[in-house]
């Protein structure tokens, strides 16, 4: 708790060396920020802001998109900018067809194990779901981070709420299939929420953890 009222990010350190390894998988489809181009904006700022902690952590990390190929695993400071460079120009491409099965399918079906795979994305889906719980087998854990689009836009009250409805169906599906999540909306900084998720504290069916929910009014 004291973590969190701090802001401050935490990783759970671990002594063997493939939980030392993470990926951070940012979102550029188009669909799950569609009518919120600042959604699209968090969910890069997060994401940087992960590269740095595990930069800092002393971790293994690997940076891809469900378009961009993406960087290889690597350390130090030269990735870390890599990375950043990256993240800077990154830009959302058309859903279809939908790349993102087919990124997580391969980051599953690679060779060694690793500690955590951090998928960062807008309004999350049901088929989400089935996607990222595939990426259990080599993964040790599994995070959502959502930035809903609903939250970030200026629609009518009546289709907030329908994204509102939708993004907690969506999270629940997350959350029974073993996946741990984090909901984020305006002025919520990332840090308030990731202690929570990566304390290493096990539920049976996944985690569940929101910020502040959104004034629809």
């Amino acid at each position: 708790a004291s973590t969190a009222k701090r802001r401050k990010y935490m990783i759970r350190q671990e002594e063997t060396p493939w939980h030392t390894r993470a990926t951070v998988l940012i979102d550029d489809r188009a669909g799950p920020y569609e009518g919120a181009r600042t959604s699209f904006e968090r969910a890069v700022e997060g994401a940087a802001s992960l590269a740095d902690l595990y930069h800092r952590s002393g971790y293994s990390l690997r940076l891809a998109g469900a378009h961009h190929p993406g960087l290889p695993p690597g350390r130090g400071i030269d990735n870390l900018h890599r990375c950043l460079d990256l993240l800077a120009t990154l830009q959302t491409r058309p859903d279809v067809p939908d790349p993102l099965p087919a990124k997580l399918a391969s980051l599953e079906a690679g060779g060694s194990p690793e500690g955590t795979l951090v998928v960062m994305t807008g309004t999350p889906s049901g088929s989400l779901a089935a996607v990222c719980t595939r990426a259990r087998r080599r993964f040790r854990q599994v995070v959502v981070v959502c930035y809903p689009a609903h939250r970030y836009g200026s629609g009518p009250t009546k289709e907030r709420w329908e994204g509102e409805g939708a993004t907690v169906e969506a999270i629940h599906l997350l959350s029974r299939s073993g996946l741990r999540t984090l909901v984020v909306g305006p002025g919520e900084p990332l840090a308030l929420g990731w202690a929570s998720v990566s304390s290493g504290k096990r539920e049976r069916r996944g985690e569940a953890t929101w910020a502040q929910r959104p004034e629809l009014v």
